[in-house]
């Protein structure tokens, strides 16, 4: 990766599967406006169901849209979760079985 501030650094990604539904984490950047560091999810190998994750305030924040979740303006409303093993379970389970 290249980052104007750091330079050229390596930053590896997580393939993680379940049956036979994968799920890519993939880092992007680890300075973005308002958050130190941007990690993406994604269910391979179409790249669907993408959620984020981003460092705010020290601390890790979850953004995903839920099916089924509020629409405004036909887009899901969407509130960042904190970061536990609980919300990363229910946002890996919803992506690995959306289409299955």
């Amino acid at each position: 990766m290249g980052d104007s501030i750091l330079g050229e650094y390596e930053a590896p990604a997580l393939l993680m599967q379940r049956d036979f539904a994968r799920v890519l984490m993939e880092p992007i950047t680890r300075f973005a406006p308002g958050a130190d560091g941007v990690i993406d999810l994604y269910r391979m190998p179409a790249y669907d169901d993408i959620a984020s994750l981003y460092r705010v305030d020290g601390e890790w924040k979850l953004h995903y849209a839920f099916r089924g979740g509020k629409m405004i303006s036909g887009i899901r409303n969407t509130e960042p979760l904190q970061f536990t093993e609980e919300n990363f379970l229910r946002v890996l389970n919803e992506i690995s079985d959306h289409g299955a």
